[in-house]
């Protein structure tokens, strides 16, 4: 919207059914595939393709205009199903890559990630590893079970999030976790 909405930003309007459309036409990263296309089993039509078509307009009949509009809508559907998989499991092997491989057993106390943000204050002297939990269970490598007296339920968190519990003797107090 920001390239085509005048400085004076009073025709938005105007602008957002053709960029709507825009958006709708171009390849999503993540699915391989318009939303558009996706949607409607078929590629828009530009107006220059309507102007120029070449070729004549079939008529199906009802029944197999939806047969094969079911059809192509099924096939990009799973096409769709196997993209998001791959895209997925690229995002995950991104994400994890960084992560320092860490193991906790269950039982074992541990310190929660928690971004909070608060009013007034800077974010900087916050200790965002304040929480204290238990871990309830290992799901995988990545992800824990864990919880804390302060919460309502158990919580699932990544690896990433978590640290150990300071010895006592590293004159860090910690919290009692039952």
């Amino acid at each position: 919207m920001a390239k085509v909405v005048a400085e004076n930003q009073t025709d938005w309007s105007q602008c957002l059914p053709y960029v709507t459309f825009c958006y709708n036409c171009t390849i999503h990263s993540a699915t391989g595939f318009a939303p558009h296309f996706v949607l409607t089993g078929m590629n828009p039509r530009w107006n220059i393709d309507l102007l120029l078509s070449d070729k004549a307009h079939e008529t199906p009949s009802v029944h197999q205009y939806t047969a094969e509009l079911l059809g192509r809508l099924y096939k990009v559907h799973s096409l769709v199903r196997e993209h998001l998989g791959q895209a997925a499991e690229s995002a995950s092997r991104w994400y994890h890559r960084r992560v320092k491989p860490e193991t906790f057993q269950v039982g074992e106390l541990v310190r929660v990630f928690n971004p909070r943000k608060f009013v007034g204050r800077t974010p900087k002297w916050t200790l965002h590893f304040r929480e204290t939990a238990r871990v309830e269970k290992r799901l995988n490598d990545a992800t824990y079970v864990v919880r804390s007296p302060k919460w309502k339920s158990s919580k699932i968190v990544h690896v990433d999030k978590l640290k150990r519990e300071p010895d006592k003797g590293e004159g860090v107090s910690s919290e009692t976790v039952h």
